[in-house]
């Protein structure tokens, strides 16, 4: 069969190709204006939140007077509670010391006099470049937790990793008991191998998660971590105030906090659930709390380099300081409101020292050191987010008001005059 062609086709004119014209490429923003409109956002959402709620922030952030001895009659009667004795605080063999060191004695220590041996943070398998940092974390963290600790206190440490911080304080305070708490078995055995090479007869391990350690009814006075990931300082704060201990915790990894994998940290705490104080979602209201999401991740958008460096001197990490401390604000309010305890935040000195450098400590209802405590104290859900600087809320007999729930009604307005200007 031949094909033959339609009628008409040869007398087609040639199909005529229009040049096609220069296809103009959007412009697409560079990997700098990028950064720049991110952090122009997350700057816009740290002052919103700031404006609304830096009446306070104040009180939360003055530093506390230094703390008065500790009280005879309240270590006999916490002794009593506990089924313990204070007749002899030299409950430990190993490395002794002449007397405790407080924050002033060891801020005298070099590093060689401090960091002897297995408290070295080089003997935890941690690389040269990083150690300087780590011994300043840990004499930082160390003065934060020393004025907490009494004669046989125990203290367990959640996340304690290789034992570095828990050593530390075990060397200096011979008679107090450490647990260190790390839920990874072959960290956790680091932990014990140094604390067997130490000779410190008053520390132990355990191996497990927080829930784990909560079930097991240790009883213990005072909870300390340092850089706690994400819900792991909530849940250590909340197993804290169930028990009306003490705690010094150093926060980490709070993009965590609302990000999409829960890490399951333990502690009945979930992710999303920030703000947590009742005080702050009545001042941000729907478009603060959008934008307390916003600071949440502002909060690790710190530029590090190799062992940990950074520049502290720089716009990033001072936004992320700023970040970290609203959080950090709100926890600490939440655990106010919710168990009627005092507090403050401070900082790890020097800055340079981690990117994550605040510092967070609870103090319990009734609570000794909260005599004079120039922080927050006795937060009450049924009255003033803030108390006066001559009244303290944990000595307060009316223990149904002070667990009263509290309403946004009873919460004072934005325009109330703030006290002096905020510093982060």
């Amino acid at each position: 069969m031949v094909l033959q062609a339609a009628p008409g086709d040869d007398d087609l004119p040639p199909r005529i190709k229009k040049p096609l014209e220069p296809r103009q490429a959007l412009p697409r923003p560079t990997t700098t204006t990028y950064h720049k409109r991110k952090s122009h956002k997350r700057s816009e959402a740290v002052q919103l939140v700031h404006t609304r709620v830096e009446h306070l922030l104040g009180d939360l952030c003055r530093r506390p007077p230094p703390p008065p001895p500790p009280d005879p009659q309240h270590s006999a009667h916490c002794a009593e509670s506990n089924g313990t004795s204070t007749a002899d605080p030299q409950s430990s063999t190993g490395p002794q010391r002449s007397a405790a060191p407080q924050q002033s004695q060891i801020a005298g220590m070099s590093d060689e006099q401090l960091f002897a041996g297995e408290l070295d943070p080089a003997a935890g398998k941690l690389g040269a470049d990083r150690t300087l940092r780590k011994r300043q974390q840990l004499r930082s963290v160390a003065s934060h937790v020393l004025p907490l600790l009494e004669p046989g206190s125990r203290i367990v440490e959640f996340g304690a990793g290789c034992g570095h911080l828990s050593l530390l304080l075990a060397s200096l305070r011979p008679d107090c008991l450490f647990t260190l708490v790390e839920v990874k078995p072959y960290t956790s055995n680091i932990a014990a191998g140094r604390v067997a090479s130490s000779g410190l007869a008053n520390a132990a391990v355990f191996t497990g998660s927080i829930d784990e350690y909560a079930s097991s009814a240790a009883c213990f006075d005072v909870a300390i971590g340092l850089h706690l990931c994400g819900l792991l300082t909530d849940a250590c704060l909340a197993l804290a105030t169930q028990r009306r201990a003490r705690a010094c915790v150093v926060p980490c990894c709070y993009g965590q906090l609302v990000g999409g994998e829960d890490h399951g940290r333990g502690g009945g705490v979930v992710r999303g659930q920030q703000p947590r104080s009742l005080a702050f979602r009545a001042l941000l209201g729907e478009e603060g709390e959008a934008a307390f999401r916003a600071v949440i991740k502002g909060a690790d958008c710190v530029a590090v380099g190799r062992g940990g460096a950074f520049d502290a001197a720089a716009a990033g990490f001072l936004t992320a300081q700023r970040c970290m401390r609203l959080v950090d604000a709100d926890r600490l309010l939440a655990a106010c409101e919710a168990w009627r305890c005092g507090g403050w935040l401070g900082s790890l000195a020097p800055l340079s020292c981690s990117p994550k450098n605040s510092v967070l400590v609870l103090l319990p209802e009734g609570d000794g050191l909260a005599a004079g405590l120039q922080g927050i104290r006795g937060q009450r859900r049924g009255g003033s987010p803030g108390l006066d600087d001559g009244e303290c809320g944990v000595c307060d007999d009316d223990e149904a008001a002070g667990r009263a729930a509290i309403s946004p009604a009873t919460v004072p307005a934005t325009t109330a005059p703030p006290p002096p200007p905020f510093s982060f």
